[in-house]
């Protein structure tokens, strides 16, 4: 009897530090890719039913207004969003990155959804604080986590997509 409980003692760790993570890993493979597609997909038709409702985009990275007119008030319209790559992307990306260099196209979605999302944000609190317009758009990119054991991959990732709303 005391053999059997100092077994299940044992497994505990092996499972949680062996078997736990292969299954996570497996499980990041197989539906990461199918999650991230799914939110590109709802930001895609959010884009369109914006652009459907208001007939032109509303964000400009020009510092006037084409044609011109008078601007009534104006104000700082920010946004932001924390992204990151899955446990797959991260695997692949540092394989590519390690050993082969060149583009590493595992992050490249991740990111481009990131900016696309935080484009989308600034549309929509601009609109609902009652900007006509937002011009001046920048966008700032910043590391908020690098993984640790310094292998420089990193965690996650925010992106800020701020401007000058005008009426």
């Amino acid at each position: 009897m005391l053999l059997v409980s100092d077994f299940q003692a044992w497994m505990i760790p092996v499972f949680l530090f062996s078997v736990l993570p292969s299954l996570l890993f497996i499980f990041s493979l197989l539906f990461a890719g199918r999650y991230q597609n799914g939110l590109i997909k709802k930001l895609l038709e959010r884009e369109n039913r914006f652009l459907q409702q208001n007939g032109k985009d509303n964000i400009h990275t020009i510092t006037s207004l084409y044609p011109e007119r008078e601007i009534t008030s104006c104000g700082l319209v920010i946004t932001n969003i924390s992204i990151g790559p899955s446990w797959w992307q991260m695997f692949v990306g540092g394989i590519k990155a390690g050993i082969f260099g060149g583009e590493v196209r595992s992050y490249d979605k991740i990111l481009a959804w990131g900016r696309q999302e935080a484009l989308q944000r600034l549309r929509e609190v601009s609109k609902i604080n009652g900007w006509d317009d937002v011009i001046n758009v920048r966008m700032e990119t910043s590391m908020l986590q690098q993984n640790k054991g310094g292998n420089g991959k990193t965690g996650s990732i925010e992106i800020i997509a701020y401007g000058t709303g005008v009426r």
